[in-house]
Parts: structure tokens; sequence; C-alpha cells
């Protein structure tokens, strides 16, 4: 199990390092010195979650069987649902996806992070991307991924890039999912469906690199402080409250940081909510 362990802290620390959007961080942070100090709180930041969301699912997850896997996200974890929008944020061309032989519209050469932890969580195949044709009927059964590049918790973010998929879309997009596997399997067994799966969020960097970083007026910007409370108190409501809010779809007890998330079921079996945002 450690050696188990160590493989996919490398493998989460190599995502972190390679991806482009680190890249785009770098540079901007040569230019503007006074977001240094920032940029580098949130590489770390960054490196500790993925180090949580590994902890935890190599402790929590590996004894439980899961359902499905349903997947949140940004370019970190898009498998494809960019290439059905029309969009500057794209991975449909070589070299990405060298891997597989072929571009797949994931933004890497290979695997996603939520791939890899799909099928260490014994999964035998990757959840297809919401937007392409073949994801319906029996086939999102054993889960779906929303994904997009340059979406992000607010609206507004990732707009440069013209076309992209919110998270509030991608709840919507996960709502219609619900109900055609209402339809499919009948209300009680689409509930413990949902009561048994595994559902992820990675989610925040494009509100700040491609929103809160390209502002106008870069010399009286938005105080940091403002823009982050207005992200916390956004994901908190996409995630806790009101008619879209993600527990709400099928009721268990959350556990969650600040780019991902899992489920859990208390012993005693109630429904409980517990989630930080």
């Amino acid at each position: 199990m450690d050696e188990f362990i160590i493989r996919h802290l490398i493998i989460f620390f190599n995502v972190i390092e390679y991806h482009p959007s680190t890249w785009l961080i770098t540079n901007l942070s040569s230019k503007f010195s006074w977001r240094k100090l920032l940029v580098r709180l949130m590489s770390c930041c960054s490196c500790i979650t993925n180090i949580f969301i590994v902890l935890v699912c190599m402790n929590t997850c590996m004894a439980q069987n899961f359902s499905a896997i349903f997947i949140f996200g940004d370019s970190l974890v898009d498998v494809g649902n960019n290439n059905y929008i029309t969009t500057f944020a794209k991975a449909n061309y070589e070299p990405v996806g060298i891997d597989f032989g072929k571009p797949t519209g994931r933004f890497t050469n290979g695997r996603t992070v939520c791939d890899i932890l799909g099928q260490s969580l014994g999964f035998k195949h990757f959840p297809p991307p919401y937007l392409a044709p073949t994801s319906c009927g029996s086939v999102v059964l054993d889960g779906v991924n929303y994904a997009s590049g340059a979406g992000g918790i607010l609206d507004e973010s990732g707009a440069n890039y013209i076309g992209r998929i919110a998270m509030d879309a991608q709840l919507d997009n996960f709502a219609k999912t619900r109900l055609d596997i209402i339809s499919i399997l009948g209300a009680p067994e689409a509930f413990n469906l949902f009561a048994t799966a595994f559902f992820t969020v990675t989610m925040g960097s494009n509100d700040f690199i491609n929103n809160y970083f390209i502002l106008p007026g870069h010399s009286h910007p938005v105080p940091p402080k403002t823009f982050i409370q207005s992200m916390i108190s956004t994901f908190r409501r996409q995630l806790t409250m009101g008619p879209k809010r993600l527990t709400n779809q099928w009721r268990p007890r959350v556990k969650g940081n600040r780019v991902g998330f899992l489920r859990r079921k208390t012993q005693d079996n109630r429904r409980r909510y517990h989630s930080w945002c």
C-alpha cells in the first residue's frame, strides 16, 4: 500500500508541474511581482490538496465498492467535453494524447488524475464526457465526466476562451443525467446508485488565472480577500444550498476540500452533510 500511495503522489505532482496552467501562473508572476506570494501560496495549496485527495482515497475508499463515478472540474480532468463546444480551450491536436495514440480532448499526454483514481477504485472504463453523443442510455450508469477546460466556480471565469462549461452549468448537466438514470432504473434503484457513487470536483484555478489575474486595471485590482470570499460563497452554494446544490442530488454525507471531495456514509446510515469550502 505504501508503494501504491507513493506512486500516485508522484503522478499528482507531475500533473501539477507540467500542466499548462502552472506555466501560465509562473509567467504571470514574472510580470507582476506583487502576485508572486499569492501564486506560490496557490501552488503549495494545490499540492497539499492533491496529497489530501490521494491519502483519503487510499485509506477510506479502496475498501468500498462504488457504484459509479461522477467528475466535475476544469482542464485537469476534462476528457473531451470541450471537443463539442466552440472554444479556444481545446486539446484535440497532437502531441496531446500521445499515450492514447491520438488526441482525446484530455489536456495531458495520457490519463487524467481522475482516470487514474477511477482505475484505482476498480472502475474498468473511464467515465465518458457528458457531451459525447454516445454518452446515453446504459453508458451513464457507471458514471459521467462533466469537466470542461477553462471552466471555473464563477460563471465569468474563463470568458477569455469564449466557450467553457462553468460549475453551475455542469450541475445542470448532472441533473439531466440524474433524471435519465431514474428513468432507466427507477427511483429506488437510482437513489441507491447515487448514494454509493463517488463524486469528485477539481475546480478553482481558472477563477484566478483566467479571471482575477486578467481583470482590467492591474494597478487597482479587486482586493484578493473580496474575490476569494466570492469564490467561497459561490462554491458553498453549489455544494450545499439551493435547488442545484450538489448534495441535493443524492443526499449523502459529503467530505470535501477546496478542489476535491468525496462522499462517505456514516456507520448508522444516516444522511448527513459535512462540507469544507
